[in-house]
């Protein structure tokens, strides 16, 4: 460490992870916009200018200054109430502070440290991910589908491997777990395990998927493997796997793998054979029998399971 970054350092004792640990509390809380979220948000934005010195005589100085970082934060906690927006009208929004947009977003992103970009990128992806789920249109899924392929495009080069992609696997698995042994369950669980798959997402592209790779991850029986397994079908679908995607529906351990292992089954479902389409039909309609899985619900998993039957009737021999 030079001694420019040693002093940086001291300057800034919590360092980036603490402004990445606020930022995502902001994210998870500004969809409610409460007053607490509205507090939050001017406290980290005045913090984020103030630059606190100590010289050598023990005299403190105090600066003000509106740094990137300041103005990345003013556009992330934008970002869970205009996602959506953003997406079903078409790529912008006018606000009281000026244009929105997902590629202003990613723009203001590309200006922060990798560690912030990382955290804002994966964010923003669980963000249009959710978007895609509730559009009411094909063209706006699409749309939504593809400003999020966008950004994980940009997210797959902030992710730096800790090792082999199996040991990457791991970890993801494990993170998964964690997030749903320590979390309550409700939005802002789900929000972070949709930025985690986010993640997962993108480094499929920089990894080389086989149905070995995915039938092995779900044979462990461990929930994060289950789920990383069908998230990477989702970003890489191979047919191969149909009967693993079957299984992910109708025996899942829980609705977030469920979510996971349809929007798995909606990437190959063009590829499906008659018989195969048959099968999943029936997978499906059995799923939407079970009170126990509550999916009337929950819109994430009943919306794709109706477009599916709504396909699959429609492409009848």
């Amino acid at each position: 460490m030079s001694s420019d970054q040693s002093t940086a350092a001291e300057r800034n004792p919590s360092g980036e992870s603490g402004k990445v640990d606020t930022v995502r509390q902001l994210l998870n809380e500004s969809s409610r916009l409460s007053a607490l979220w509205k507090g939050g948000m001017l406290v980290l934005v005045l913090l984020s200018t103030v630059d606190v010195t100590r010289d050598f005589e023990g005299d403190v100085a105090i600066h003000f200054q509106v740094t990137t970082v300041t103005a990345l934060i003013i556009a992330l906690v934008w970002l869970p109430a205009l996602v959506r927006a953003i997406t079903l009208t078409g790529g912008e929004v006018k606000t009281p502070a000026g244009e929105a947009s997902a590629r202003g977003i990613l723009e203001t992103v590309a200006t922060a440290t990798p560690e912030i970009g990382r955290a804002a990128l994966s964010s923003l992806a669980a963000g249009l991910d959710s978007a895609e789920t509730a559009a009411g249109t094909r063209q706006k899924r699409g749309e939504a589908r593809a400003m999020r392929r966008d950004v994980e495009l940009t997210l797959q080069d902030l992710i730096e491997p800790p090792g082999s992609p199996s040991e990457m696997l791991d970890e993801y698995g494990r993170k998964y777990e964690e997030l749903r042994s320590t979390v309550d369950p409700g939005n802002e669980r789900t929000f972070l395990m949709s930025s985690l798959m986010a993640e997962v997402r993108a480094v499929a592209g920089n990894m080389r998927v086989t149905p070995e790779i995915v039938k092995s991850r779900l044979a462990s029986g461990q929930e994060g493997d289950r789920v990383v397994a069908l998230t990477l079908l989702e970003a890489v679908p191979l047919r191969e796997c149909f009967e693993e995607i079957l299984d992910g529906i109708g025996n899942s351990r829980s609705a977030f793998e469920q979510f996971q292992a349809l929007r798995a089954a909606e990437e190959i479902l063009s590829q499906l054979d008659s018989g195969e389409r048959a099968r999943l039909a029936e997978c499906l309609e059995a799923e939407l029998l079970k009170p126990e899985k509550e999916i009337d619900e929950d819109s994430s998993r009943r919306l794709p399971i109706e477009r599916m039957l709504a396909y699959i009737e429609a492409h009848e021999d």
